[in-house]
């Protein structure tokens, strides 16, 4: 199952076997079918997850097909398709990337630059998805990356110079005496049971800390460069650099190539902490059991920037110069 993005709709695709599979089935009761398309489409709209949200429209979009056969005996049994529209959250914003969800307001913060004359200056705000209204976040050193403790209630930004918490009553960023962090340019912050972060000083390098004073170095011989990173709900390390997709192994600590020759521009997770990651042009989610990566979504513009999953489990991503989140509607044939 894949989903494409053209113009403004996404749209689910099923094969050409799974179709007719669909069109050999007999069903006697179609009142039960009903049910099944209002409790399938309830799980699309308010699902937590990513992952659930697509199986159930992929099973919504499947039993269209088996609908139609009764369709052409039952006028009142409707055919239904599910397609995403590109709802635009903000625009004129360039390259917003490095998007994370603070789950308790409802607040998307990301990243984008603004050039003056022949400088560029990269900057942190935030957008409250229930007014739609955005805010900048004016403290800190060329901030570029953020991540949410959203346990805690905590938010993370990282800049040219170390590492901030940003305080929504002052609406001020303070910086933290992290060390490691200290005045080294921070590249990604991730966080999941402890605070995760990248350097570019100018190597890649990563390190983890469950208290600030206390910071390992994740980086090593065996694991010489991580330009971004993510960890999984079984505490499992993925990142990515310019050779390809990694993971590290917990019992050795070494990293084993996962996928070759792609590039990955990003890691996020939902509300229910699955792993997903971006690359340019496409979404993939990381699966545990077995290890192994779906591809989810594509984007044949090929400027995905950033993304992140918002609480009902619908994605946002930047583009060149907008944020977009992607809404699940129904179609109906009768």
């Amino acid at each position: 199952m894949k989903c494409y993005l053209e113009a403004n709709i996404i749209y689910i695709s099923v094969s050409q076997k799974t179709r007719k599979i669909l069109l050999n089935r007999e069903t006697n009761n179609k009142e039960n079918l009903k049910h099944k398309y209002a409790q399938c489409y309830c799980n699309c709209v308010t699902g937590k997850s990513l992952t659930m949200l697509l199986k159930a429209s992929f099973t919504i979009f499947i039993m269209s097909y088996a609908a139609g056969i009764f369709a052409q005996k039952n006028s009142d049994v409707p055919n239904i398709d599910v397609t995403y529209n590109k709802q635009v959250l903000k625009t004129n914003i360039e390259h917003p990337s490095e998007l994370s969800m603070d789950y308790d307001k409802n607040n998307l913060f990301y990243n984008y630059v603004e050039v003056d004359g022949i400088k560029t200056i990269s900057k942190t705000a935030y957008l409250n998805l229930d007014t739609l209204k955005a805010a900048e976040i004016k403290d800190g050193t060329d901030l570029i990356t953020s991540a949410i403790d959203n346990k805690n209630h905590k938010v993370y930004l990282g800049g040219k110079d170390g590492i901030y918490t940003f305080d929504y009553n002052t609406k001020k960023a303070f910086k933290l005496d992290v060390n490691d962090a200290n005045e080294k340019s921070i590249w990604q912050l991730f966080y999941k049971d402890g605070l995760y972060f990248t350097t570019f000083d100018p190597e890649e390098q990563a390190f983890y800390c469950k208290s600030f004073d206390k910071v390992q170095k994740l980086t090593d011989d065996n694991n010489p460069r991580m330009r971004v990173l993510g960890v999984s709900n079984d505490n499992i390390i993925y990142f990515g650099n310019s050779t390809g997709l990694f993971y590290v192994q917990n019992s050795t600590g070494k990293a084993t190539l996962l996928i070759e020759d792609i590039v990955v521009n990003a890691f996020n997770v939902d509300r229910d902490g699955e792993l997903y990651f971006s690359t340019p042009s496409s979404l993939h989610h990381i699966k545990t059991k077995p290890k192994s990566v779906e591809k989810l979504t594509e984007f044949q513009d090929h400027s995905l920037w950033g993304f992140a999953i918002d609480g009902n489990g619908n994605i946002i991503y930047g583009s060149d110069d907008s944020i977009i989140r992607l809404v699940p509607t129904l179609t109906k044939q009768y």
